[in-house]
């Protein structure tokens, strides 16, 4: 096999003003996903690196108001062609998330440093120094690793709906973790404190189930994946993709529930040439970016996974033959 080198970048993203996309909550402003990738073949072996940057920016009318997530994530591929057929193996890992908050609202009881506070909460004590007046800090960091078998050229049976098919089984371990002097408070006087027919304590503990478990969970990721170009001319044309994935959970506690499965379609229109590729797509999915962006799974975000979403994206790929 003759050595080659593919790079290729996108970009993708999603406004609340796209009312032709997938509608998301209220708090939703926009959002955005960097993708960009380097592969290197050569004597039937390959390498790659590819990196994902997300963004999701949101304003809720309750505290925390600002509930911003950017986080990144690499994978490293090491992989072997059987035949024309591509055999890899990958690692992941994300960057940490960390969200810092002054001010925190308990169902209708909002505590913390700032103006609004019902209560005001603050703590000298040296174990909640790395807060710096803030109320609570929750970080979280993602590390897996995906096991792919790729067929570029299928069977002429299975032309009418797939140029080429991709299998994967993807294992991603979680590990989250909070900080907050309201799980310090013992005092039975502060705990009773009655506000709107609800208790200080009450508040709390319902809350504190919903923010992410501290103790490791894993899932396991089970994904197929179909490609499929309709040429218009010799250099462009459609592609389609169609996802299937299913997902299991392994020392999860769900607050409410969380999907099973996804579905993801792509459908662009592509410019290519032997070397060259520029195409404009839109991605839809079932249930979030659930499987697709391991960081947006936790206890807090459950309500939004099982909602549909939607974006636009622009891709450019190049590849370099010796």
């Amino acid at each position: 096999m003759a050595a080659a080198i593919e790079a290729g970048f996108a970009k993708k993203f999603l406004d609340a003003d796209y009312n032709f996309l997938p509608a998301q909550d209220s708090s939703f402003e926009e959002s955005s996903i960097d993708d960009a990738y380097l592969y290197l073949t050569t004597n039937n072996f390959f390498l790659g690196y590819a990196s994902q940057s997300l963004l999701l920016e949101g304003t809720r009318d309750t505290f925390p108001k600002e509930v911003d997530v950017d986080v990144d994530e690499d994978i490293l591929s090491l992989g072997y062609y059987l035949g024309s057929n591509l055999f890899k193996l990958s690692q992941r890992s994300t960057s940490k998330l960390s969200q810092s908050f002054d001010c925190y609202t308990f169902q209708t009881l909002t505590l913390g440093s700032c103006d609004e506070a019902d209560l005001s909460i603050t703590s000298n004590s040296p174990l909640y120094d790395e807060l710096n007046g803030d109320l609570i800090k929750i970080e979280g960091e993602t590390s897996g690793y995906a096991l792919e078998y790729i067929i570029p050229e299928v069977s002429s049976s299975l032309f009418w709906f797939a140029d080429s098919l991709e299998l994967a089984v993807i294992y991603d371990e979680y590990n989250y973790d909070w900080l907050t002097p309201l799980e310090a408070i013992k005092s039975n006087f502060l705990l009773n404190l009655n506000f709107d027919g609800i208790t200080l304590g009450e508040a709390l503990q319902n809350e504190f189930a919903r923010l992410p478990q501290r103790d490791q969970w894993e899932t396991i990721l089970f994904r197929v994946r179909s490609k499929k170009d309709l040429f218009f001319s010799n250099f462009s044309g459609l592609h389609s993709e169609i996802d299937l994935n299913y997902i299991t959970y392994q020392g999860y506690e769900e607050y409410n529930s969380v999907p099973s499965s996804n579905i993801k379609l792509k459908l662009g229109f592509f410019v290519r040439s032997s070397n060259v590729e520029l195409m404009l797509f839109g991605e839809y999915f079932e249930n979030n970016l659930l499987g697709y962006h391991p960081i947006v799974l936790n206890q807090r975000t459950e309500s939004r996974l099982s909602k549909a979403f939607g974006q636009l994206g622009l891709s450019f790929r190049f590849i370099l033959f010796n």
